[in-house]
């Protein structure tokens, strides 16, 4: 309810606002776009990410500044207020931001961008200034980022289309407010997009230029590579080489068989013509004329293989015959009328002689031609062999440059299509629907937030008190501890710090209480087992851990006991503190020693001239489970176990497994005492305990436990 109260008190005051809107068609999904015109292929996931790229721009601390740049431009531009624009009351709050003095030195009777280019030169000299921070920079002026930041930006399903939405307390500035953020948004989308593109641009012509001169350095390398070792056709030269080669191989080898075809004639003739060969190898004139036609056979054989030149061939053939002739006539004269060793004329054999004379003389010169172009294609096949890996290598850097060139170009090309297609985009953002000038104000939700809050103010308490006993993992009250510790409940006893709301409450009635109810259960226990076992009652206390209270139940409960006439023996471990409350039953302490660990007896443990039979009821204190061993004989004698466990804390696993090994040494039940139980938590076992409650409480107790009574 006081929760209700304040939001009320803090709302009412709160001024009426106006809402506007516009609507932006953006043409992401279904406009122009040169790198997909025909539209065939949509990226759904493009089109979310440019979408939220857009939803961020226009969010974005530099759009929104510049909004209230430019608002404020179009208001100082104004000489008064106006109400399409600007109202009266925000005129007056604007003139209180910027002083009558401010308002004259950033209006200029240039116009709005004047007044604009005033305002940003002011804003970056004086940002933290006093006056710079409450203008552009609290929320409550309608020019800060701030302000501008409640716009609503939603794409209107799944349309090209967004929405802004703008809430403000004059429709002016509302209405004003969205035309600038529009303007201001389409303009910095369009100088987003060109910067990016232009790097990308121009990145990419540098990188074609780098390319385009490595290239053209690769080829420069190859065509000087080419001149220097006169390479026209690399592949086609080495094989019109080979070919040739062969070829002449095939006629060297041909040429070497006439030569022995003929000098084998010409032996056989010589020795025929033995008698006259000396006249024939010594004739000068022979010798000469033989001579002057190997040499014109030689030019012939050079002039057919290097030159082909047949003018020049033919005149050399000529003179070739007329000395061959002239031989002919020679050896006739010489030898006409000589004849053989063996009578036969000399004529006929000269004449063979000649010829084969000759046709060796001429093969020999081939030979000799032959033998030169046979080097010269060894050399020229050295010079040849190694320039094969450097043309090669030569090709290859102008392939990876000229792959290169070509990749970037596409590369380029690309980028010039981006960024034409995002120029159209960006020049795509259109104002479908301008904004409106609202003339009535939002409804209001003062009695809303009254109501919220009011549910709020009951549900939050509610909610926390729920949670704090959801996550509370103490055995804190009497049913929870039966479940959590898996034993039944012998008693109670509360705790001895009472706090605020525990005021007025009787802790000593508290205290007879459960002690009582606790020695009810102990009494009818022994009732009932009375029968079975002779006196005394032996019963022990027990706990898995130290300090659990176990000392102060025994006190509390014998000395109870004793009130009731009964005979009570309580034994101690020796390092019991003493209590500030009198004993009213006799007390016996024990060493816990080793002598306690073996004990097969009570009587084991007590002094001498102590007999266990004179008592009615006997109280053993045992030692904490987790730090001390116990006797397992003596444990298993007790006709009765109550394990004493403080509310206020956590039942763990070690807590779990100690009693489960103790429960394995006795023959009777363990009951549950549970200690320092808050004074709220014992209503389970005594009822509604007595106590000052407010009417507001008396009335929650009421409504949880179903009494609509009067309080």
């Amino acid at each position: 309810m006081l929760l209700a109260v304040l939001v009320f008190l803090m709302v009412r005051s709160k001024p009426k606002e106006y809402e506007s809107e516009t609507e932006i068609f953006t043409g992401i999904a279904s406009g122009l776009n040169l790198t997909n015109v025909d539209r065939t292929n949509v990226d759904f996931f493009a089109t979310a990410n440019a979408y939220d790229n857009l939803l961020n721009i226009i969010k974005s601390r530099q759009t929104l500044e510049e909004t209230g740049e430019e608002l404020l431009a179009l208001h100082i531009s104004l000489d008064g207020p106006t109400a399409e624009i600007i109202g009266d009351e925000a005129w007056n709050q604007m003139m209180e931001l910027l002083t009558p003095e401010l308002y004259n030195e950033l209006k200029s009777p240039k116009g709005i961008d004047s007044c604009l280019a005033n305002i940003r030169n002011w804003k970056t000299k004086n940002y933290n200034t006093f006056r710079g921070k409450i203008i552009f920079n609290q929320e409550e002026s309608p020019y800060s980022f701030k302000a501008i930041s409640k716009i609503s930006v939603t794409r209107i399903q799944n349309s090209d289309l967004i929405n802004i939405k703008y809430k403000y307390t004059d429709p002016g500035i509302c209405k004003s407010t969205l035309e600038i953020l529009s303007k201001v948004f389409i303009r910095r989308m369009y100088e987003i997009k060109a910067s990016q593109s232009n790097n990308a641009v121009e990145y990419f012509r540098k990188q074609v230029a780098i390319a385009r001169e490595e290239l053209n350095a690769a080829e420069e390398r190859l065509k000087q590579f080419r001149i220097q070792n006169n390479i026209i056709n690399y592949g086609e030269q080495t094989k019109s080489i080979a070919t040739m080669k062969e070829q002449m191989e095939d006629e060297f080898q041909k040429e070497l068989a006439v030569r022995a075809s003929n000098k084998s004639a010409l032996e056989k003739l010589e020795s025929q013509l033995a008698v006259n060969k000396q006249l024939i190898k010594f004739s000068d004139e022979l010798l000469e004329k033989r001579r002057e036609l190997a040499k014109i056979q030689a030019q012939i054989t050079t002039m057919e293989i290097y030159y082909n030149d047949l003018s020049t061939i033919n005149t050399l053939r000529r003179k070739a015959q007329e000395l061959r002739a002239e031989l002919s006539d020679l050896l006739t004269k010489r030898y006409q009328f000589s004849r053989t060793t063996e009578g036969v004329p000399n004529q006929a054999l000269l004449e063979e002689w000649l010829k084969y004379t000759l046709a060796l003389d001429e093969s020999e010169a081939r030979l000799r031609i032959f033998d030169e172009r046979r080097r010269y294609f060894e050399k020229l096949y050295n010079e040849f062999a190694p320039l094969g890996s450097l043309l090669a290598r030569y090709e290859r850097e102008i392939g990876v440059a000229e792959k290169n060139y070509l990749e970037l170009l596409h590369s380029l090309n690309q980028a010039i299509m981006r960024q034409q297609s995002d120029m159209i985009s960006a020049g795509g953002l259109v104002v479908s629907v301008p904004p409106y000038f609202p003339l009535k104000p939002l409804p209001s939700k003062t009695a809303v937030m009254v109501a919220a809050a009011g549910v709020v103010g009951f549900m939050l308490p509610l909610i926390v008190l729920v949670l704090l006993e959801f996550f509370d993992s103490t055995l804190k009250n009497p049913i929870r501890a039966e479940s959590v510790v898996g034993k039944k409940l012998l008693g109670t006893y509360p705790t001895l710090k009472l706090t605020k709301a525990d005021r007025g409450v009787d802790l000593e009635w508290v205290k007879k209480q459960t002690v009582g109810l606790s020695l009810q259960t102990i009494r009818l226990e022994q009732y009932i087992k009375s029968k079975q076992v002779s006196r005394p009652f032996f019963i022990a206390f027990l706990s898995t851990r130290a300090k659990e209270g176990r000392t102060l139940m025994i006190h509390e409960l014998a000395n109870r006991l004793v009130m009731l006439q009964y005979r009570v023996l309580v034994l101690l471990p020796d390092d019991t503190p003493d209590l500030d409350d009198p004993a009213f039953y006799d007390r016996v302490v024990y060493k816990n020693d080793k002598s306690f660990e073996g004990a097969k007896r009570v009587e084991d443990l007590l002094p001498v001239g102590y007999s266990s039979n004179l008592y009615d009821y006997l109280f053993m204190e045992f030692p904490s489970l987790m730090n001390n061993m116990y006797p397992i004989n003596v444990s298993m004698q007790a006709h009765m176990h109550v394990l004493v466990a403080r509310a206020n804390r956590t039942w763990v696993k070690a807590d779990e497994y100690l009693l489960s090994e103790y429960s394995r040494s006795v023959n009777t039940e363990i009951r549950l005492l549970l200690n320092r139980v808050n004074i709220d938590e014992l209503e389970v076992v005594l009822g509604e305990i007595p106590k000052e409650r407010s009417y507001l409480r008396k009335l929650l107790k009421r409504l949880v436990v179903a009494e609509f009574k009067t309080a």
